[in-house]
């Protein structure tokens, strides 16, 4: 299983940007943590999908499963 580093970052608003370097174009924001890890995580799922298109199979980091580790940036 692949462990996802996501780095979190608050802004001086208060909101929220998630991001990883692991996952091309991983990206999401939200006004609270909760809306932007929920965001993130549709990300990911929405980066698997058009790799497929793109590749005709699903990356190896979502087929073999994965997690996600949030950290403070």
């Amino acid at each position: 299983m692949k462990k996802i580093k996501a780095i979190v970052e608050k802004s001086k608003d208060g909101a929220f940007a998630i991001y990883s370097d692991e996952v091309n174009g991983a990206f999401s924001s939200g006004l609270t943590l909760q809306e932007a890890k929920r965001v993130f995580e549709e990300v990911l799922q929405e980066q698997a999908e058009y790799y497929k298109e793109k590749h005709g199979a699903l990356p190896a980091w979502f087929a073999g499963g994965y997690s996600v580790e949030y950290v403070n940036g």
